[in-house]
Formats: C-alpha cells, sequence, structure tokens
C-alpha cells in the first residue's frame, strides 16, 4: 500500500479506511472448513447476509435472482423441458 502511495486509505482496520471485510462465525485459523461459517460480508461499505445476499445495511435490500435462477435453459444437450 505505501509503495502505490494508498498507505492513509488502505493496509489496516481503522476508522476512515476502505475494507472489505468478510465475518465468520468461527475461525479459520483453527480449523480451514471453518472458512464455510461466513456470516456477514462488508463490501463498499454495504454490509451483506452471506446466505441470502440480501443487503442488511446502511438500507435493507433484498438481493436480485441470479440469471441462472430466473432463465431457462434452451436448445441444449441432455437439457429437457
Amino acid at each position: 500500500c505505501e509503495a502505490l502511495g494508498l498507505d492513509e486509505d488502505l493496509g489496516s482496520l481503522e476508522v476512515g479506511k476502505i475494507a472489505d471485510i468478510v465475518i465468520m462465525d468461527d475461525n479459520p485459523l483453527d480449523d480451514l472448513r471453518h472458512t464455510n461459517t461466513i456470516t456477514l460480508v462488508v463490501k463498499n461499505g454495504v454490509v451483506y447476509d452471506a446466505d441470502t445476499l440480501d443487503e442488511i445495511a446502511p438500507v435493507t435490500k433484498k438481493a436480485k435472482p441470479f440469471p441462472w435462477q430466473t432463465v431457462k435453459p434452451e436448445n441444449l444437450p441432455g437439457v429437457k423441458d
């Protein structure tokens, strides 16, 4: 960060700095499988519920469905209607 001139904005968790954060229920340093216990993600100042991807702060907003959840595949071998 310092070499890029970004040490004032990045590199540590401090008030006023930029950070994307993953919040877990369990410590992955105790067991790598604990990386499956993600509960919240903070990205660009928005807090997301890890299970639903809904925005929960600073405002509440439902996540839009992904295309594979709503668009039916067509004309693909092995895919039946």
